[in-house]
């Protein structure tokens, strides 16, 4: 759609406002020309590692600090950012347990607050007091 109004002739600008989008969105489209952007296969330092660290993923380890020390005692010279982004599609889901809520009537139900004091008196004695 943005092309063919641009064909038409209109301009990326008023293309953005008809469409309510952004003119530099639209001059993006324009100059696409229907082929997606080229893709590019980075060379990652992770990649020669990636078997030993699936390997440890299939062992349970998920921890990156954990991964990370292991990666560099095979001689990863990379960081943890790259470790983190590469793991994290990998790591199982948190299984959390659920808790149960209740609700009880107004004055059903109170909170009481605990706290614990220390002092000392002028004769060097400690005391304690506990209030709730």
């Amino acid at each position: 759609m943005i092309r063919e109004k641009a064909q038409r002739g209109k301009s990326a600008y008023a293309i953005g406002k008809e469409l309510s989008i952004s003119k530099n969105t639209a001059r993006k489209y324009i100059d696409r020309q229907g082929a997606p952007p080229p893709k590019i296969d980075h060379l990652s330092k992770l990649n020669n590692f990636k078997p030993m660290l699936h390997d440890l993923m299939s062992q349970g380890i998920f921890n990156c600090v954990v991964l990370l020390e292991r990666l560099k005692d095979a001689g990863y010279d990379g960081g943890i950012t790259i470790l983190k982004e590469y793991v994290h599609p990998f790591r199982p889901a948190k299984a959390l347990p659920a808790a149960r809520r209740f609700e009880t009537l107004s004055g059903k139900q109170a909170q009481m607050d605990w706290g614990i004091c220390q002092y000392t008196d002028g004769g060097g004695t400690l005391h304690t007091l506990k209030w709730a």
